[in-house]
């Protein structure tokens, strides 16, 4: 008996699994969540991946957890998407949320997005998020390893990410970081420090750079302890 009531509940779960729900199609609303300003997808390329037309005005019925898996499985740049019927007025709501970038890299001439879990995506034309270019070493290691977590603690400290334009991975134990505004260049070794690192810039700023003059250093050494070394710009 025991094991019948097992048997019964799991085909009962199956059986909820793929339960169709009918709707009115040409009600359906799709909302696109973009939190990190990729733009990356537009309505209509969500609409295609429904198993309906938009413009169908009879009753049709439709499974909402295969259009979620179906949506996440057809685009690189959708983080994750709901779907669900309003029972009054049996209107399908289907809400996407786009992958939210964080950085951009150069990498064998192609350009891609990184996003807050680490998942690359190229570049679609028209979309423009406002975060730092990465360029250099790019290889599956610095990505992983470098980029991706320097991208992360921008991102998580939003007055550095909109503080540097440009990053330039020369290795895994160098990295140069080029600001917004000004000339100078401020070198990193490695992550292992970072927040301490970066501590020191304003400091750069108030006590060093108002004594020489803002072209004095081109390249300003961040990694040393206790200390900030900068380096001549040459004439």
């Amino acid at each position: 008996m025991a094991l019948l009531v097992v048997l019964l509940g799991c085909s009962f779960a199956i059986a909820r699994h793929h339960v169709s729900y009918a709707i009115h199609p040409s009600r359906t609303v799709i909302r696109i969540v973009d939190t990190g300003k990729g733009r990356f997808l537009r309505e209509r390329e969500v609409a295609v991946v429904l198993p309906i037309d938009l413009k169908d005005s009879i009753s049709r019925g439709v499974d909402p957890d295969r259009i979620e898996r179906d949506l996440v499985d057809a685009s690189t740049y959708i983080r994750s998407a709901t779907a669900f019927i309003s029972p009054s007025t049996k209107r399908l709501h289907v809400i996407v949320h786009e992958r939210t970038p964080i950085i951009r890299y150069l990498r064998n001439g192609t350009s891609w997005y990184l996003d807050d879990e680490g998942i690359s995506v190229p570049q679609r034309q028209g979309s423009a998020a406002y975060v730092p270019l990465a360029e250099g070493a790019m290889t599956d290691g610095t990505i992983h390893y470098v980029l991706y977590p320097l991208a992360q603690y921008l991102y998580d400290h939003s007055e550095w990410s909109h503080f540097f334009s440009y990053i330039d991975i020369i290795s895994e134990s160098k990295i140069h970081l080029y600001p917004r505004v000004g000339t100078v260049v401020f070198e990193l070794h490695g992550l292992e420090t970072l927040e301490q690192d970066l501590a020191k810039i304003p400091i750069y700023y108030k006590d060093i750079e108002p004594q020489v003059g803002t072209n004095k250093y081109a390249l300003v050494k961040l990694s040393y302890d206790n200390q900030i070394v900068c380096v001549k710009r040459e004439k």
